[in-house]
């Protein structure tokens, strides 16, 4: 195998989802607003990688419901200052994308306002 050929497949190592399923969803915010100097009008919510829930469950056995949900483009103060409206439909977005194993516990408390994602 050259050089060439070697490079090439380096900068491709990471991995490309190619089903059709979406892997994220930007929510639109109502009630955009500035935090720390950065306007926040929107919030993306993706999947979870096999990674992210391990380091997840990991920081929950160390942190209990301080943990937070990998889940966001944002830092997850912000998370805790969505309005109450757009909070919910964060919310949904994340059960959407919550991995299966996840799902039942994440139903019987919210996510963007509750403790486990702030």
């Amino acid at each position: 195998m050259n050089d060439e050929v070697k490079d090439a497949g380096a900068v491709e190592a990471a991995p490309r989802y190619v089903g059709d399923k979406p892997r994220s969803r930007t929510i639109p915010l109502e009630y955009p607003f500035e935090f720390k100097g950065v306007t926040y009008t929107s919030v993306t919510v993706s999947r979870m990688t096999g990674v992210a829930v391990s380091e997840f469950m990991k920081a929950v056995r160390e942190h209990g419901a301080d943990a937070h949900l990998p889940m966001f483009d944002c830092p997850q103060e912000v998370i805790g200052l969505l309005d109450a409206d757009d909070a919910e439909r964060v919310d949904e977005a994340v059960m959407d994308f919550l991995p299966r194993a996840l799902r039942q516990v994440g139903a019987s408390s919210p996510q963007s306002g509750g403790s486990t994602s702030e």
